[in-house]
């Protein structure tokens, strides 16, 4: 869900970028091109954003030995950020993050020549979110480009009833590591759809978790966020149907 969001992005401004699905891939092509940004997740499957910034600084003769290194992570705990300094990340977004806090990061890091084409465009569409969903937060996530609201919306409801289900079947295992990785992995996807509250519950569950601390707390908690999605879940699918709706009536 990310992925496909921060592509949506990269997409509308213009910029040029190859993508690595997991580490082994990625070093792969980091070993042999130059690149102006290296962007990834702390969290890639195979090696870890911190194993892959830790190759990427490791030898002055490889190509991106001194290219910015920006990683993306929903917990951007002070021991998380201390560790990817002192390893070489350059920079750190924390997700869920809004179109323009991605835009600074690339002007912020590319050259001039390089930032010439990347330009903030506004979308007004006219659509109105429903008033259940926090609009403001939508409003500025999707720049009122409804076409990008759609492709994330449509994902959430595709999956994320499956990604409850597992939730609720390592919460039944006493598995706090597992339950804590499934927490971190869902958390931001909430506030895609305007669930904004839920990610808060998540952010707390997850905390919970990691400091083990307060565990009697973590069942109650869990109920809520699963009470919460199952009561929202119509809201969000119904509002995916209006929102393609307007772009049939509007192409």
């Amino acid at each position: 869900m990310n992925l496909k969001y921060i592509i949506s992005l990269l997409d509308k401004y213009h910029v040029n970028y190859q993508l690595a699905t997991n580490g082994h891939d990625a070093l792969y092509f980091l070993n042999n091109r130059h690149y102006d940004l290296v962007l990834m997740d702390i969290r890639i499957p195979g090696i870890d954003g911190f194993e892959l910034a830790e190759k990427i600084r490791e030898d002055e003769q490889k190509p991106n030995v001194a290219t910015p290194v920006i990683a993306t992570t929903a917990a951007a705990m002070p021991s998380t950020v201390a560790k990817a300094r002192q390893i070489g990340i350059t920079d750190i977004l924390t997700k869920p993050y809004t179109p323009d806090q991605l835009l600074q990061v690339l002007n912020k890091y590319l050259n001039e020549d390089e930032t010439e084409i990347i330009m903030e465009v506004q979308n007004i569409s006219g659509y109105e979110f429903h008033s259940g969903l926090d609009v403001k937060y939508l409003n500025t996530l999707y720049e009122s480009n409804i076409s990008y609201a759609v492709d994330l919306f449509e994902i959430f409801v595709n999956n994320i009833r499956e990604e409850m289900r597992k939730l609720n079947v390592i919460a039944e295992t006493k598995d706090l590591e597992q339950l804590r990785f499934q927490v971190h992995k869902i958390k931001p996807n909430f506030s895609m759809v305007g669930l904004t509250w839920v990610t808060s519950k998540m952010e707390t569950l997850e905390g919970l978790l990691r400091h083990n601390n307060n565990l009697d707390q973590v069942p109650g908690l869990l109920q809520e966020v699963i009470t919460e999605v199952d009561n929202f879940f119509p809201v969000v699918e119904n509002e995916l149907r209006k929102m393609q709706e307007f772009i049939k009536a509007h192409e």
